[in-house]
């Protein structure tokens, strides 16, 4: 089943795009799984970012994963030489900043902060638009923050 119907496709661009899924996502497979079929449905809006980050969708997998994030793991590497592990990592950094934070936007500023190499994918157009509403969507949906 498509995640996003044929008419909806062809005005989607990268900033107006809502990715959060309807059912939470407890397992790393699950969300694997579900950002392969919206990659695939959408490769041309999602082909900047992976220009810039290749193993972008392991990040984006480990950040729909609702968990209880405690610390933020260092990550060394240059974007474009990050393996799937340091992805993952990253991915998962934005959960634990999202639950310390009040909003989204503020989550996404610490996040650019504790991964500089960040910068040359937010230069793409409507990433940081596309980030921050995820962040927004973990605030109001994920058990582990504070609802306003």
């Amino acid at each position: 089943m498509p995640l996003l119907t044929t008419r909806r496709k062809a005005s989607v661009t990268l900033a107006n795009l809502a990715i959060w899924p309807a059912k939470r996502i407890t397992n790393l497979t699950e969300a694997e799984e579900y950002v392969s079929k919206l990659i695939a449905e959408l490769p041309l809006v999602f082909a900047p970012i992976l220009e810039q980050w290749p193993t972008f969708p392991s990040a984006l997998a480990n950040t729909l994963v609702s968990r209880y994030g405690h610390r933020v793991a260092a990550v060394d590497t240059l974007l474009q030489q990050m393996g799937v592990d340091e992805s993952s990592k990253v991915g998962r950094a934005l959960v634990t900043l999202v639950r310390k934070r009040k909003t989204g936007l503020v989550a996404i500023d610490a996040w650019k902060k504790q991964y500089p190499q960040l910068h040359t994918v937010f230069a793409v157009e409507g990433f940081e638009e596309f980030i921050v509403n995820i962040a927004n969507c973990m605030l109001q949906n994920s058990p582990y923050v504070m609802i306003l």
